[in-house]
């Protein structure tokens, strides 16, 4: 072989080599770049399976909850029916005052806006002897 032909394969050569280093390093980044990878998708996992446990529980609470808000309806409704079936009238009720003489107002207040001052206070709220006697 000639020298210039020795070293144009020489320069090659360290060429190569600089390039298998350069991608030895990558790979190994990559390599480090995987296990955190992996192990950020095991804490999402972790996570996401917590989470999904949780969501259950609270729909079989939610479910729960509203099978009783259900019956407590119907028994209401039942109530109101038998009720009505005595001749009982539910405005009498409505229409009685207050037992307290802080309160003003019937009970069908309750619930609803001062009507006093056109305060913004509620009626049956603990601040309403405060509100109602101004």
């Amino acid at each position: 072989m000639r020298t210039s032909e020795l070293e144009r394969l020489t320069q090659l050569l360290r060429q190569l080599d600089e390039e298998y280093a350069v991608k030895h390093a990558q790979l190994s980044e990559s390599e480090i770049s995987i296990t955190d990878l992996i192990s950020r998708k095991k804490d999402l996992d972790r996570t996401l399976s917590e989470r999904e446990g949780m969501m259950f529980a609270q729909r079989s609470t939610l479910e729960r909850l509203q099978k009783e808000i259900r019956e407590y309806e119907q028994d209401v409704y039942r109530l109101e029916a038998a009720q009505q079936a005595r001749g009982e009238s539910a405005a009498k009720l409505l229409k009685q005052s207050w037992p307290w003489n802080m309160f003003r107002g019937t009970i069908a207040d309750l619930g609803k806006p001062c009507r006093i001052r056109n305060c913004s206070q509620y009626c049956c709220r603990e601040q309403a002897p405060v509100c109602c006697l101004r």
